[in-house]
């Protein structure tokens, strides 16, 4: 039985329609190439210098993707509720890592976080303070 015998054979067997998606994609995916560079991966005779290239340059892509997916799901539909100790992240305009140190009130009811930048502490003085609108923060997971 050849390779593509055995292939069809499986895929006719699956029973996983994550595995399925999956098999039919990589071979969209080899159609595609293909086409356009008018040869297969087993035949376009690339080094072990140029597949690791072309597979660290997907890993980039790779990494990009799954890191707007992460920020996406991390946007809050609502406003979030901040404890002390959570790790935050500012959300626009200049970039402030820190830890929730204190949740409260200003003089005219608004709830205020304070957040620890967690890149200036030192053992003399301390991280530097910030306070928030709950709107300018993400939770950091």
């Amino acid at each position: 039985m050849t390779d593509k015998q055995k292939a069809i054979e499986l895929l006719k067997e699956a029973k996983d329609d994550v595995v399925i998606l999956n098999c039919i994609e990589l071979l969209e995916r080899s159609k595609i190439g293909v086409e356009k560079y008018g040869t297969t991966l087993s035949d376009a005779n690339l080094s072990q210098k140029q597949l690791i290239q072309h597979a660290l340059e997907e890993s980039l892509d790779l990494s990009n993707y799954l890191r707007t997916i992460l920020m996406d799901s991390l946007k809050p539909t609502l406003k979030p509720t901040f404890k002390v100790g959570d790790k935050v992240v500012k959300n626009k305009g200049y970039i402030f890592y820190g830890a929730v140190i204190g949740v409260c009130k200003n003089s005219k009811g608004q709830i205020r976080v304070v957040v620890e930048h967690s890149q200036s502490k030192t053992l003399t003085t301390g991280g530097m303070l910030h306070i928030f609108n709950p709107s300018q923060l993400d939770i950091v997971l």
